[in-house]
């Protein structure tokens, strides 16, 4: 994904919707405690997958009814354009629907279609999850300090699994091996049913034998022996 633009109204310090262009490559931010530089960066979480684990007060301007976001984006040589917004009612602030435009298209989404729509962009293989904005965004592309923080003083086990669930590691070993078994089912049915003909046909040799010898005992006058296959 290249960031192309983005732009802020009403979020946080950020009062007009005036957009930030960036650049191809490396983008710096710069700035004093509390200029705006994590705004930003939790501002493209928000407009990519909603509130999640951000907060509505966090983000919307004080004194502000409603905000928005818009971010410019390009995935894979195609651009896209992704809208989101907030709006206080009361002490309640919540999120409202947003759009997507692709192709030069505007879909409107609800914000959990279009939490998946965002996540089928990005081609990121996880479940989306009501309360979180993205495991693969919050652990492999921005995390904030005080998160790194918390990740780091985990147990070990605990932060295993948060990575394993961030990057998809149980997929990844589990989906192959899901694949090569449904291959070898039918090779293996096969095999198996070779082998019932094959117990079958050595049941009706072992018949036509067993009535051989009695047809021999009663010519010759000897004991009859049957014969029972072993299975």
């Amino acid at each position: 994904m290249i960031i192309k633009s983005i732009s802020l109204n009403n979020i946080r310090s950020y009062a007009s919707p005036k957009p930030i262009q960036l650049t191809t490559g490396v983008t710096l931010f710069e700035g004093d405690i509390g200029s705006g530089k994590s705004t930003i960066l939790s501002a493209v979480e928000f407009a990519l997958f909603g509130l999640g684990e951000i907060d509505g007060p966090y983000l919307l301007r004080h004194g502000a009814h409603t905000g928005s976001v818009l971010l410019a984006f390009e995935v894979n040589g195609k651009e896209y354009k992704v809208y989101r917004s907030l709006e206080r009612k009361r002490t309640n602030i919540s999120q409202k629907e947003g759009y997507i435009v692709e192709d030069g298209v505007r879909t409107d989404y609800s914000v959990t279609e279009m939490k998946i729509r965002i996540l089928e962009i990005l081609n990121f293989n996880e479940i989306p999850r009501p309360k979180t904005s993205s495991l693969i965004y919050r652990y492999a592309i921005f995390t904030p300090q005080e998160m790194m923080k918390e990740v780091l003083f985990q147990p070990v086990e605990r932060r295993l699994e948060t990575l394993r669930r961030a990057f998809e590691i149980e997929d990844q070993i589990t989906l192959p091996l899901v694949q090569r078994l449904q291959a070898e089912i039918p090779l293996i049915q096969k095999a198996l049913q070779e082998k019932l003909e094959l117990v079958e046909e050595n049941k009706e040799r072992c018949k036509r034998l067993s009535d051989d010898l009695s047809e021999i005992a009663t010519a010759e006058k000897l004991p009859v022996c049957s014969l029972h296959p072993v299975l």
